[in-house]
């Protein structure tokens, strides 16, 4: 598989689990409901709040939206970039 799909293919974890809700006979192709915390990012609202103050951290972005830092970080849908300045 990941000499068709190259980086896209899943993992050999993502398809055991496949495997085995196939197996159980579950045979649905959506999303089971997980705990913790939500994974989706309301890009609408981070839109607003980089717009209201461009100079927050990312850290306080992620306490606002109650998400992440990574998900803040690595959000490749706003069509922006985010510099991550490191400080020494």
């Amino acid at each position: 598989m990941t000499d068709i799909y190259e980086g896209d293919a899943p993992s050999a974890s993502t398809v055991k689990l496949w495997v085995d809700r196939f197996e159980a006979g579950d045979f649905s192709l959506e999303d089971q409901r997980h705990t913790g915390r939500p994974t989706e990012l309301d890009l609408d609202l981070l839109r607003t709040t980089v717009e209201a103050d461009p100079f927050q951290s990312i850290r306080e972005l992620s306490t606002k939206l109650g998400v992440s830092l990574g998900t803040i970080a690595n959000d490749d849908q706003l069509g922006t970039e985010i510099d991550v300045v490191e400080i020494e």
